[in-house]
């Protein structure tokens, strides 16, 4: 019994010693095989960049100006005539259009007094054609001071003489002005002047005025927008007593937004009309709005010694409004032809201008690594945004690669992989 036992014990110890010396062997050539694959763990892993591409072109200079908003119309209306505010239909702040009513005054007297008028022209014009049936057949002579009728075309005649005379030193100046008269007054009793003249004897014309002036003064007592435009300054009430000349309100048109900003008279050549201009408010910091010269002042302030520039800005959203602070960058200058960088692609080292410009290493239709160059550059001209490269160490071309981020500690020949 204990030999069987032995007997069994043997076998066991063999087989695990044959399992174990097969596992070993397994492994050795796992083991083996695996490092012939396995990474270099001294290669560098590509870090990731954005890149921006340098481009051949044209670079604009901008030169910068600080000013106000103001709208591009905006006028106080005053009271033309006097009297009590019947009817009040705006407030402030509200969008009227042209020819709506803002203000009407009680026009009870006024609407009289037009009437009057009117009446008073009514009596007068029987007056004037009562003297026109006497008087439309009667052939007006006078003597004149040199011994002849008053007949317009040799009065004509004599005047024109004159003036040759007097022009040649011949007659005086009060000899001039006395033919002038006498040619006046022919003109005046002439045929074709007679109802003129019959108007005026019988009152005609002055009625007429009368009625004219009493129907404007009657119009005046409704105040209406001469164009569209928001209700500003509002300043009277229903039923307040107003005189002529009292300011009642202000309507401004907010579709258009101007910027009056000073410019050095060193810098104002710069600037011409329709020149495009970029403005920052203040109230929208990371907004730009856009928009145009429309006036350059000809005179220079001998004081501040600037120029005024007026930069137009669309607001048809209203959300511009008069009194903000801007500053503005007009366009100054374009320098054409130039190779031109951003300016975020630049970095200093040792206090020398940088670019790393992202190139494929690869010979088999450019699927090999992306690169990294270091290469120095020399500047020119600059704006906000780019810069104008001179000459490269790496012979920068139109259409590369730079990169634009996880560049300041970067080194030549970084492997990068672009997003």
């Amino acid at each position: 019994m204990a030999k069987k036992i032995y007997l069994a014990v043997s076998v066991l110890l063999m087989g695990g010693a044959i399992a174990a010396w097969y596992f070993l062997a397994s492994s050795e050539q796992t083991s083996a095989e695996n490092s012939n694959e396995a990474p270099d763990l001294s290669a560098e892993a590509p870090i990731s960049v954005k890149v921006q591409y340098a481009r051949q072109g044209t670079l604009v200079l901008r030169l910068t100006a600080n000013g106000y908003t103001r709208a591009s119309r905006q006028v106080p209306f005053t009271a033309q005539v006097s009297g009590v505010v019947d009817s009040l239909p705006v407030f402030e702040g509200k969008a009227v259009r042209k020819n709506e009513l803002l203000l009407k005054l009680n026009d009870a007297d006024y609407r009289l007094t037009a009437a009057e008028a009117k009446e008073q022209l009514n009596q007068t014009m029987i007056t004037f054609g009562q003297q026109r049936a006497e008087r439309l057949n009667a052939t007006i002579r006078t003597d004149s001071s040199i011994g002849y009728y008053l007949d317009p075309r040799r009065a004509e005649t004599a005047y024109q003489q004159a003036e040759k005379d007097y022009a040649a030193g011949k007659i005086s100046e009060e000899v001039l002005f006395l033919r002038k008269s006498e040619y006046e007054a022919a003109k005046l009793f002439a045929e074709d002047d007679k109802q003129r003249l019959i108007a005026s004897r019988s009152g005609l014309n002055k009625a007429m005025i009368g009625l004219q002036r009493a129907e404007l003064n009657f119009a005046r007592t409704r105040l209406v927008a001469p164009f569209s435009g928001i209700v500003a300054n509002l300043k009277v009430g229903i039923g307040q007593p107003l005189n002529a000349g009292a300011e009642c309100l202000t309507l401004v048109n907010l579709d258009t937004m101007l910027i009056d900003v000073e410019i050095l008279e060193s810098e104002a050549p710069r600037v011409e009309m329709g020149r495009n201009a970029a403005s920052i408010f203040a109230a929208f910091p990371n907004e730009i709005f856009k928009g145009k010269v429309v006036a350059i002042n000809p005179l220079v302030d001998v004081e501040k010694r600037v120029r005024r520039a007026v930069v137009a800005i669309p607001n048809q959203d209203h959300r511009l409004i008069p009194g903000l602070y801007a500053q503005v960058k007009i366009e100054a200058q374009f320098l054409t032809n130039r190779l031109i960088v951003p300016k975020e692609a630049i970095v200093l080292r040792d206090q020398r201008k940088v670019v790393f410009i992202a190139r494929n290493e690869g010979t088999d239709g450019g699927n090999g690594k992306w690169l990294a160059k270091w290469c120095y550059i020399e500047t020119g001209a600059e704006n906000e945004e780019e810069v104008e490269v001179l000459s490269s160490a790496f012979n920068l071309q139109a259409g590369e690669a730079v990169v634009v981020t996880n560049h300041f500690t970067m080194a030549h020949d970084t492997p990068v992989r672009v997003e």
